[in-house]
């Protein structure tokens, strides 16, 4: 099992193929494998190697929600002023794209990060990574570390 991170955002709508779209442009390289059985879900890959697994999400789904309300949990209980725009962006987010980055992944990590920026460009948002923190567009907002 790897390290998750989340993209967060109100108002964007992206399928797979759209995000696929992103990575491409980046590097041709890049590869998604859909599952068929669930169309909200892939791996991704650079060449031959699978450096992730992608799910998007929506607010109407349970686990959005799920996720959504252990997000609200985890940042309520810190003793941080910068909580109230996290916990605005969480409540506020009803798409979210997560991540779980592989051991291939964080080795080759400097080519997904670029993608963040691209989804911040287009949806807005709030990146969120286990155990580090939540990032806007601006930079870091609120660390965890």
């Amino acid at each position: 099992m790897g390290d998750f991170i989340r993209f967060l955002a109100s108002d964007c709508t992206l399928t797979l193929k759209e995000v696929e779209a992103l990575f491409k442009a980046l590097d041709e390289s890049f590869s998604f494998i859909i599952d068929p059985s669930a169309p909200t879900h892939c791996e991704v890959f650079f060449g031959s190697e699978v450096l992730a697994a992608i799910e998007i999400n929506r607010a109407e789904e349970d686990i959005f929600e799920e996720d959504i309300e252990a997000l609200i949990e985890d940042v309520t209980a810190l003793d941080e002023p910068r909580k109230a725009a996290v916990l605005s962006g969480l409540r506020s987010a009803r798409w979210m794209l997560a991540m779980e980055l592989f051991s291939e992944g964080h080795t080759a990590y400097d080519r997904i990060d670029q993608v963040w920026d691209m989804l911040f460009e287009r949806c807005g948002g709030l990146l969120q990574i286990d155990d580090e923190g939540f990032y806007d567009i601006d930079g870091e907002v609120l660390s965890l570390e």
